[in-house]
């Protein structure tokens, strides 16, 4: 029998204590620390009389969207409940200071355990900073998996319901996600059709299985383990033709939403992508909610507007959607975006720099309030 040293012992405790400390954390995360409408970690929860919280930049966004049957009134985007505006809107509604608070104690939680793991020891009255926060890469298989429709990624369970329970869809529809207990398993969620209860969501657990007998590994993935498949797609393949077990065959899959087909492209290196090291930020413009706007020098050469996100008012994935959109509205008349830096954060979104500022406050305070009616109507005729 193996004898540890007590100096062993305390090491294989500590390391015990932080992977169940770990995995708890993330669970906790999943379930209830991240919003159900961008799937990230909630910045500024509001809750709504159903208990169900959001962060408060997703739904207002959400219910510019979505407006509801009635003027002032919107669908909750996790139980549907019909749910009233308040007079001042969004900002109205209650903070959730539960999440808050466990949000809070997480993050210190993680900023001790990171430093004791880099300095061995924590010293009360110290100042101590979180490590850096590059985003990080997606995997060869996660990268392979995305070219597949029915592939999702890391959304929730509960987020997979709703959008197989949309309108429309015919028993069968079906997709699959990363699992919720760890990154490389995965989810089989099908709509099915119950007499009494009508359309549900059934989820399958997708296990993986390596043997390690032979070289090179050999990977499998089951639902059941009488029927093994070498892969996801082979899977999908195999309950497309016949149930075979399940509740039913699999017909059709799932549209991604834009939402979600916005959060794949994220901060894939395109044509917009640029290197930090490219610019040098000169003179603070101003700011805003979400972000700083600064003077900057792109390649030595060229003056931009640098957008820099503000990470504790926004989430990536939000502050990201903005250079989304712009990427698709190449006008003469709206601003251009040129280049977007996200390898880490905060993101950098770099536009055209307008000297003359915007253009409410250049034809109220600037050298447009001289401008003539004539040229006043040349502008508002673009």
């Amino acid at each position: 029998m193996m004898m540890l040293s007590a100096q062993d012992g305390q090491e294989w405790l500590t390391m015990a204590r932080h992977t169940n400390r770990s995995s708890l954390r993330e669970k906790l995360q999943e379930e209830f620390l991240s919003c159900k409408i961008c799937l990230e970690p909630f910045i500024r929860p509001k809750a709504l009389p159903c208990l169900h919280s959001f962060c408060e930049a997703c739904l207002k966004d959400y219910v510019r969207r979505h407006p509801g049957e009635r003027p002032g009134h919107f669908p909750c985007p996790m139980c549907r409940k019909d749910t009233k505006i308040p007079a001042g809107g969004i900002n109205d509604f209650q903070d959730n200071f539960v999440l808050l608070s466990l949000s809070d104690t997480l993050e210190e939680d993680d900023v001790e355990t990171w430093n004791l793991n880099h300095s061995g020891s924590f010293n009360q009255g110290t100042t101590h900073f979180s490590p850096p926060k590059p985003l990080a890469p997606l995997t060869p298989q996660e990268q392979y998996l995305r070219t597949y429709d029915w592939y999702f990624g890391k959304v929730s369970r509960h987020a997979s319901e709703e959008w197989l329970l949309s309108p429309g869809y015919p028993k069968g529809t079906f997709l699959i996600r990363q699992g919720e207990a760890a990154p490389d398993t995965y989810t089989l969620s099908v709509r099915d059709c119950d007499e009494l209860r009508g359309y549900l969501v059934k989820h399958y657990k997708i296990h993986k299985e390596t043997n390690n007998d032979g070289l090179p590994c050999i990977e499998y993935y089951y639902i059941t383990p009488k029927r093994r498949f070498r892969s996801l797609q082979d899977l999908v393949t195999n309950y497309s033709e016949s149930p075979d077990g399940l509740c039913c065959k699999l017909l059709q899959a799932c549209l991604k939403p834009r939402s979600l087909l916005w959060a794949f492209e994220r901060g894939n290196p395109d044509e917009f992508h640029t290197e930090r090291e490219s610019i040098v930020l000169i003179k603070k413009l101003g700011s805003g909610q979400f972000a700083e706007v600064w003077l900057g020098s792109w390649h030595g050469s060229r003056q931009v507007a640098v957008k820099i996100q503000k990470r504790d008012a926004v989430t990536t994935s939000a502050f990201l959607d903005e250079s989304q959109i712009l990427k698709q509205l190449q006008h003469i008349n709206v601003i251009k975006l040129l280049a977007v830096s996200s390898e880490t954060e905060p993101i950098y979104i770099l536009t055209e720099y307008m000297p003359n500022g915007r253009l409410s406050m250049y034809l109220r305070e600037g050298k447009g309030k001289d401008l003539s009616v004539t040229q006043l109507l040349w502008i508002a005729a673009q």
